[in-house]
């Protein structure tokens, strides 16, 4: 987790920048056509929506990684309990 919260605030990041740059083209629409600013807008928007993807796909690979080593260390858990528990017979 260490290495993925920051990830996760820099999507944060970049899903605030989407919405910024997709609210402004919706705002705007009218000068962007008058302007014929269409082509510059939809780069720029697929430049913010790469950028997203990338940072994605890094922190949800290292989370999927994780996963595996927390499931195994829950089970030598429940087993190290388990051997705790019984009667020393």
């Amino acid at each position: 987790m260490h290495f993925a919260m920051p990830l996760f605030k820099s999507i944060q990041q970049k899903t605030d920048r989407i919405n910024l740059i997709f609210r402004e083209g919706l705002t705007g629409v009218r000068v962007i056509r008058a302007f014929r600013q269409d082509q510059r807008e939809q780069d720029r928007f697929a430049g913010a929506n790469l950028d997203y993807s990338k940072i994605g796909i890094k922190a949800y690979t290292i989370i999927s990684l994780m996963q595996p080593a927390v499931t195994l260390v829950l089970s030598l858990t429940n087993v190290g309990i388990v051997f705790s528990g019984q009667p020393l017979n």
